[in-house]
């Protein structure tokens, strides 16, 4: 017998569910639930338009500072740039043209991704220390010491290798016009 959560909702409690199982769940659809909610236990509920991971990572989003949206920007937009790069590094292998250089093209988007990168790492950094007292190192002396994370520490060591990356590949294109 399949019994959606909705059916036994807690009124007392103005934003938790109970499902059938007993477990108070958010209450993610106002009044009636439509045709659209999935039946069936703990199985994933939808709203009228927008299923439930939608639903939290709006939630998610509203209550994040606006220098942590700002870093999501950052971060997004270099992720985009590393993939425009990218094909235009593809491009340049198929390329056999003697008028084009695509190295410094890629040279440039991989440049503009350090840029973005170092500027949401150095914002992250910079916020996180001054909000949250966040160290870099950990003294020995004190156990509660917060530091930074190893995701902080792939970020700073993505924004060194995109520079490297975009001082070879400008590097490159300049030979290519001397040859």
């Amino acid at each position: 017998m399949f019994v959606s959560f909705m059916d036994n909702i807690d009124s007392d409690h103005p934003t938790l569910a109970r499902c059938s199982r007993g477990h108070h769940l958010p209450r993610l659809v106002q009044g009636r639930p439509g045709p659209d909610v999935l039946r069936g236990g703990h199985k994933s509920a939808v709203t009228a338009d927008r299923p439930v991971l939608t639903v939290l990572l709006l939630r998610v989003l509203q209550r994040s500072p606006g220098w942590f949206k700002a870093v999501q920007g950052l971060m997004s937009c270099a992720v985009a740039t590393s993939l425009l790069s990218l094909l235009i590094g593809l491009f340049s292998l198929c390329c056999y043209c003697e008028s084009c250089n695509a190295h410094q093209a890629a040279g440039a988007f991989i440049n503009l991704t350090f840029v973005l990168v170092a500027v949401a790492v150095c914002l992250f950094g910079a916020k996180a220390h001054l909000d949250f007292d966040v160290e870099v190192e950990a003294d020995d002396d004190t156990q509660l010491v917060s530091i930074f994370g190893w995701s902080f520490w792939v970020a700073v060591g993505a924004g060194g290798m995109a520079l490297v990356s975009s001082i070879l590949y400008i590097c490159v294109g300049r030979k290519d016009e001397y040859v």
